[in-house]
């Protein structure tokens, strides 16, 4: 439970610290360019003076010397110059939206805000204002607003305006003309280390990189810490502009409508790449669809506690902190009570969307839809047949599971493709099955743990503990797993405990490699270390870690355990991995373990926004190296998901005279057979049966899946309801269009000499 203290002394301790971050910012920030320029007329003084002596004393070689000291000094002078290319997006101008540009005008003589250059409509899920400087670091700066769609379809009017106002507070109090130039400190070092990594020749490497190993920890420390002011700041003047309680509100529901996109999307989008042999064509009339449905209480209070914490590394506060600060004299300790409010508010009549664009809304639905599409097909068309590679592998071990013929090896393999292609509880249901027969095999437990711990669930920490011990190589992956977990839940204490074992096994590991470089042991090791960078991503939702890892076995024979891959992954994951790993180049140095972990937020069409170091290697050269990999990298694939039917549940049976009988049989036919290939019953030696009950809707989904007679086992009746689940969508029912309840029997019959299950269905 989070308590009002809590949230109290985080603002108290984040205003204590924003009162000392403008001035250090300021201060680190020409420090680090002042000991760049130093270096540089440092670099061409002693050129000079080589080239002195070169010419009174005639050693030639002197001259080579020289020569590389001056090459130096320009690379690094060259790093110096930012560019800040402007953002892509649908251009609104205001004659298309004229409502908008009346808000637009509003907020910005409420707030103080400057002139908006331009009006941008993407895909992201977002808001935000981006100044580009038209003369680099003397500014001048071009403001462009960008609007997501998705967001627009997400908030009330009155909440919209509290999130422009919110952004245009930043505008306003010049906090963007601080962060481009923190960017621009930020991305001129990122600069200078990839020239210099990428000339061998270079000569200021060392000093830059002790210089890099104390300035960076402190710069992020400072900036971070300004930054969550500048969020604080900003929060205030929207509740100025637009009600306390209405930015409290927009606060709400854009953490809880952007958890609920994750949480239902990303599973939809990793199985239509199994099925569809190319992209959704109306990728943003769904996300429509699904940011209207309404969560579940449950889900709500989920999303706040996760969201409730304070993140000492984040740029942004915790949202207590910022709902306290809006609303002080509030109490804000129930999120009980904050969860149930928020599901019972009335449904979105009009949404700023439908405001804005009118009868234009669903053609620019369809207009960012037909750009998504031609942005992801390549990629989903090889996602596909590289799924449809997989499906063909797993039938056959399917089968021979079925049978109880397979090996210890082949049902490894399995556990791998169940976590690949299922969905988390299928698998989860399927991997229990397997453990029972293979209760020592190190690929099942591996699978199964990390399905249950990204299922938040405690007893997944058992297997993966289980699994390391008996295959070391999965440790790693294990301990990464585990760590993210507890990091999820709040138990920083243990979390800390899984950190410092995965320090230490990486240093153990870098041990073994130096003494066997090519042993097959080494080879395994990684191989298995490649599936990390699924489950980081995967169990932090539409927060993506990724930890990029460099080792040295010595100063001349670099050793890198590469971006790890993930071999058991969802196809969101594996597009992730694949763009991480063609944009990743290691840093070449001599120290030991350099572990950077980046946290990024991923918007549902791909694009990247608040990308930060969660936590530095201590070397400004491996956590540049890691940022620009996820920069080059993006956009990453679409996150999308399946949408929850709204239509009321209605009791009607297949007994309306209008319906032929026929019709009823053929559709029933298919009915079956399409659970039967999803039905997955356990193996045992007896009978079992169970009875379920659901409603089907007009659209082929169902609802409201439960049993009504139990078998007994609970694997079979999990494997019953699993099917039904999985089945969806069935044909269109013969109902005129309303709903019907169906009554299931799934039979599993112990007889050898016939099949061993059964499906049946009563009306």
């Amino acid at each position: 439970m989070h308590t009002k203290s809590d949230t109290t002394e985080s603002s108290a301790r984040l205003t204590s610290e924003a009162k000392t971050s403008l001035p250090w910012v300021l201060a680190l920030a020409l420090l680090g360019y002042l000991y760049i320029f130093l270096l540089i007329i440092g670099l061409i003084l002693l050129a000079a003076l080589i080239a002195y002596f070169t010419f009174k004393y005639s050693h030639l070689w002197f001259a080579k010397l020289a020569i590389l000291l001056v090459i130096s000094a320009g690379l690094m002078l060259k790093a110096l110059f930012v560019r800040f290319p402007e953002p892509e997006g649908l251009l609104i101008d205001q004659t298309f939206a004229p409502r908008l540009s009346e808000i637009i005008e509003e907020l910005r003589s409420k707030t103080g805000c400057p002139k908006i250059h331009q009006v941008q409509l993407t895909g992201e899920f977002n808001c935000g204002i981006v100044q580009v400087p038209k003369l680099g670091i003397l500014g001048f700066h071009k403001n462009i607003l960008r609007l997501g769609l998705p967001i627009l379809d997400s908030v009330t009017v009155d909440e919209f305006k509290s999130v422009l106002a919110h952004e245009m507070g930043h505008l306003s109090k010049k906090h963007g003309v601080i962060a481009c130039w923190i960017y621009q400190v930020q991305k001129s070092w990122d600069q200078l280390f990839e020239v210099l990594q990428a000339s061998e020749e270079s000569v200021g490497r060392l000093p830059l990189q002790l210089f890099a190993r104390w300035y960076d920890p402190l710069f992020a420390k400072y900036s971070l810490a300004l930054c969550r002011e500048h969020e604080l700041a900003a929060d205030q003047l929207a509740a100025t502009a637009a009600g306390a309680a209405v930015s409290c509100d927009a606060l709400i529901r854009v953490h809880v409508v952007l958890e609920q996109l994750q949480d239902k999307m990303s599973e939809r989008l990793t199985f239509a790449q199994q099925e569809l042999p190319e992209p959704f064509p109306n990728f943003f009339h769904i996300l429509r669809a699904e940011v209207s449905s309404k969560p579940k209480e449950a889900e709500v209070q989920s999303t706040l506690e996760r969201n409730w914490r304070i993140d000492d590394d984040s740029s942004h506060p915790s949202l207590g902190t910022r709902l306290k600060a809006l609303q002080p004299s509030k109490d804000w300790s129930d999120l009980s009570a904050i969860a149930k409010q928020f599901v019972s508010q009335k449904h979105i009549e009009e949404t700023p969307a439908e405001l804005f664009f009118a009868e234009q809304t669903s053609a620019v639905r369809q207009q960012l839809s037909d750009e998504w599409y031609e942005k992801k097909l390549e990629s989903w068309q090889a996602e596909h047949a590289r799924l449809q590679a997989l499906k063909a592998e797993f039938a056959p071990l399917q089968e021979a599971a079925e049978r109880n013929e397979l090996n210890f090896a082949e049902a490894g393999r399995l556990a791998d493709l169940l976590s690949e292609l299922l969905t988390r509880d299928q698998a989860i249901l399927r991997l229990r099955r397997l453990i029972q027969t293979f209760p020592d095999n190190a690929a099942i437990l591996f699978n199964l743990g990390v399905q249950l711990v990204f299922d938040e669930n405690e007893e997944g920490i058992v297997y993966l503990e289980k699994a390391i011990e008996l295959d070391e190589p999965y440790a790693l992956v294990g301990f990464l797993a585990i760590y993210s977990f507890l990091r999820k839940k709040g138990d920083e204490k243990q979390a800390k405990i899984y950190e410092d074992r995965i320090k230490a096994h990486a240093e153990n590991q870098l041990d073994k490699q130096e003494e066997t470089p090519n042993s097959g042991e080494s080879n395994e090791f990684t191989r298995k270390s490649n599936l990390f960078a699924q489950w980081q991503i995967v169990a932090l939702g539409v927060v993506v870690i990724c930890t990029f890892v460099t080792y040295e076995s010595s100063v001349h024979h670099p050793t890198v355990i590469p971006l790890p891959e993930p071999h058991n992954h969802p196809a969101y994951v594996r597009e992730v991995w694949t763009r991480l790993k063609q944009h990743w180049k290691p840093i070449n140095q001599s120290q030991i373990a350099r572990s950077t972990r980046v946290v990024m937020e991923v918007r549902r069409d791909g694009t990247i926004s608040k990308t930060r170091v969660e936590r530095s290697s201590g070397n400004q050269a491996a956590d540049e190296s890691a940022l620009k990999s996820i920069a080059e990298s993006a956009p990453f694939p679409v996150i999308n998901g399946r949408a929850e039917d709204e239509v009321e549940v209605l009791h009607h049976t297949f007994d309306s005279p209008s319906i032929h009988y026929t019709d009823i049989n053929d559709f029933m036919a298919d009915f079956q057979l399409k659970l039967k290939e999803n039905w997955f019953p356990p193996h045992g030696d007896r009978t079992l049966r169970s009875v379920l009950r659901f409603t089907l809707l007009p659209n082929g989904q169902v609802k409201n899946v439960h049993v009504t007679k139990s078998s007994g086992d609970k694997l079979m009746d999990d494997a019953s309801v699993n099917a039904v689940e999985q089945s969806t969508p069935f044909s269109i029912p013969p109902t005129e269009n309303k709903p019907a309840e169906i009554e299931f029997t799934f039979d599993y019959h112990v007889n050898p000499s016939q099949d061993d299950d059964r499906a049946s269905t009563e009306k």
